[in-house]
């Protein structure tokens, strides 16, 4: 149930934000981007660069920068935009709908 009233959100939806530059969210802002060309995909990121979190938890490793920076290139050259650096102040029950709010000041995309 939760899936397809997701799917309907982003189906409705014109701009989408992708909250985490991890491997299921950039993966996420791909399939998004291959079904749907004209909306407008934001990948925002905490990190310095996509996939910068523990990519082995149990062993602390962490994705090189360089990997970091070719994903977003790629998502770049697919229209799909990238803020990296950027923590998202919203609660579990924040309406999306309302634009988020990042440390610097609100963002409106």
């Amino acid at each position: 149930k939760e899936q397809s009233e997701a799917a309907a959100k982003i189906a409705a939806a014109s701009n989408i934000v992708i909250v985490g530059g991890g491997p299921v969210g950039v993966e996420l802002a791909g399939e998004i981007r291959d079904r749907f060309a004209t909306k407008r995909v934001t990948i925002v990121h905490r990190g310095p660069f996509l996939c910068s979190g523990k990519a082995g938890a149990d062993k602390g490793e962490t994705v090189p920068k360089a990997f970091g920076d070719e994903l977003k290139a790629v998502c770049e050259a697919r229209s799909i935009a990238v803020r990296v650096g950027t923590r998202v102040d919203a609660g579990a029950d924040a309406d999306p709908s309302a634009g988020f709010t990042v440390p610097s000041g609100p963002v409106t995309l």
